[in-house]
């Protein structure tokens, strides 16, 4: 069976004109597959509750705490900032003075209820977190008396290495006691 066909044109076998439109091909299909697990993926992040890391079952802790950290917090702000030290010998024992501060907090701090057991383990890891940063302040306010370019070095956390600082202020603004927080003492 000979097939007319104009001139300058081939004959396309694939096409049948009274053949119906494909409407789903799998480029289609991919498409919509990457879309919906898109938008279901950000749905949940969203949309779906999380659990906070570092937050306490019990409240009991932080409401003591905070009202235990507020006046310490107040009486550091009220030593003299680094710029205001007559040198680098004056600059430690102030450091010195803010430091025996944080001491007389834990202290405070050490009795106060902890809640249930998960509750009582976070907080003690929060309270060894500062005995490090004090011995870190200790640390600095020493090597300041004796070099006026010396640096403060915070010790890294052992559950997350980042530094110690981070996993104190973060555990303390997680559970709303914004007064336990680092002081902003040494800069």
């Amino acid at each position: 069976m000979a097939v007319d066909v104009p001139s300058g044109t081939t004959p396309d076998h694939t096409a049948d004109p009274d053949a119906p439109a494909r409407f789903l091909t799998w480029g289609r299909v991919g498409v919509v597959l990457a879309v919906v697990s898109t938008v279901g993926l950000w749905g949940y992040a969203f949309l779906w509750p999380q659990p906070v890391f570092g937050k306490l079952d019990d409240t009991t802790f932080p409401v003591a705490a905070e009202g235990v950290c507020a006046p310490v917090r107040s009486a550091v702000n009220a030593l003299p900032r680094a710029n205001e030290s007559v040198d680098h010998v004056d600059r430690a024992a102030t450091i010195d003075l803010a430091t025996n501060q944080l001491d007389a907090l834990l202290l405070r701090l050490d009795p106060l209820p902890r809640g249930n057991e998960k509750s009582a383990r976070s907080i003690g890891e929060w309270l060894e977190d500062w005995r490090i940063y004090v011995a870190n302040r200790r640390d600095y306010a020493n090597r300041l008396r004796t070099d006026k370019s010396a640096r403060f070095y915070v010790a890294q956390s052992d559950r997350d290495r980042r530094g110690i600082t981070d996993a104190i202020d973060r555990f303390a603004n997680t559970n709303k006691m914004p007064s336990c927080a680092t002081m902003p003492d040494i800069a």
